[in-house]
């Protein structure tokens, strides 16, 4: 087994797991054989930036930062969110599930 796949079926044991996609659960593809698509790329991003961006707030509250944050302070944090999420299920998430996908597709399972 060479090391990308390797990495594809560690990363597929991962993604798998419904822990990672929660709250999303509903963006999780149907099954391991099943391509994420652009359409729901189009969703994970935002979703999942806007859940990150509220753990952010949560923790901004909690060290007392909360008041003295400005709309922009906001739209700052959400904006690097969406370019961090946009490159890691483009340059990762994506490329791997969608290798196992094709794998299992091709190997009939």
């Amino acid at each position: 087994m060479s090391p990308l796949d390797r990495l594809t079926t560690s990363h597929g044991r991962l993604s798998d797991l419904k822990l990672i996609w929660w709250p999303f659960l509903f963006l999780k593809p149907e099954s391991a054989g099943t391509p994420i698509t652009w359409r729901r790329l189009l969703l994970m991003i935002p979703c999942f930036s806007a859940w990150i961006l509220v753990g952010w707030l949560l923790r901004e509250l909690l060290v007392g930062n909360l008041g003295s944050l400005r709309l922009a302070d906001f739209a700052k944090v959400y904006g690097f969110l969406l370019i961090i999420f946009t490159l890691w299920f483009n340059l990762v998430t994506v490329p791997l599930w969608n290798r196992r996908a094709r794998s299992l597709t091709e190997s009939g399972n």
